[in-house]
């Protein structure tokens, strides 16, 4: 050091003691990070599938036609028979791999009701994310739940 003239900066000390307590906050909130992602996750998809269902019951009414919401292993599907011939209209797919669904058959008919009530459950099966329920009624409404409580 020149006299009179000072540097500015940190000691190696200051900068590894620094590093060291990022290190250790990020190591603490990295659990909470990765429950957070799974619980998106499940939340997302929950919302997706509910936008498919009221996108079915929605044509179904305007279309003036009954649709069916066909389940198959990692889909959910909107089909419309148009003289004798299926049409796809929407899907809506499994979107992460740790996620399971039993998607129910529907069929919805034209004044939006349908053919019968379902509890759907939305699981990653962890127990440290809260699972979700999309129900619906006969009368076609439908709404999500916590997964532990029931579709009344």
């Amino acid at each position: 050091m020149v006299a009179g003239k000072q540097t500015r900066g940190f000691t190696l000390t200051e900068l590894v003691i620094g590093v060291a307590i990022v290190a250790i906050l990020s190591v603490l909130a990295m659990p909470s990070f990765i429950t957070q992602i799974k619980r998106d996750r499940l939340v997302t998809q929950a919302n997706q599938i509910q936008a498919l269902y009221r996108f079915a019951r929605d044509e179904a009414v305007k279309r003036d036609v009954a649709l069916e919401l066909r389940a198959s292993d990692k889909d959910w599907r909107v089909i419309e028979m148009i003289n004798g011939e299926e049409i796809e209209l929407r899907r809506v797919s499994i979107a992460h791999a740790t996620i399971s669904i039993a998607f129910p058959s529907l069929q919805i008919r034209q004044s939006g009701e349908v053919s019968q009530a379902s509890n759907v459950l939305i699981t990653d099966n962890d127990v440290s994310t809260t699972d979700i329920r999309f129900c619906t009624l006969l009368s076609g409404q439908s709404w999500l739940a916590e997964g532990q409580n029931a579709c009344a």
